[in-house]
């Protein structure tokens, strides 16, 4: 069988992308660092953003709300229950 639904997929993202949410959501909520302070370390770092040359506020601003907004989306995702299905057989003539 099979099942094809927009609702049972979800795009993927990279490890670098989640591994720089991972280090903006620490800076920022664990340590309580302004976004200023966070695009810095990023630069300083060797970090690079997908679309231009270096982080600025506004960018790390726009990555911690995307992927704040992805996560609780994924989270109301339930797992797909599938019943009553049956199977039909036709015949086909040669």
């Amino acid at each position: 069988m099979e099942v094809t639904s927009p609702h049972l997929w979800v795009i993927p993202i990279s490890e670098d992308r989640e591994n720089r949410f991972e280090i903006i959501k620490t800076m920022r909520e664990d340590e309580g660092k302004h976004f200023y302070e966070i695009c810095d370390f990023l630069n300083q770092n060797g970090y690079k953003p997908q679309r231009t040359s270096v982080f600025t506020p506004q960018n790390v601003f726009g990555i911690y709300r995307k992927m704040n907004i992805r996560k609780v989306r994924l989270e109301g995702i339930s797992q797909p229950i599938f019943s009553n299905y049956s199977i039909e057989i036709q015949n086909n003539p040669l």
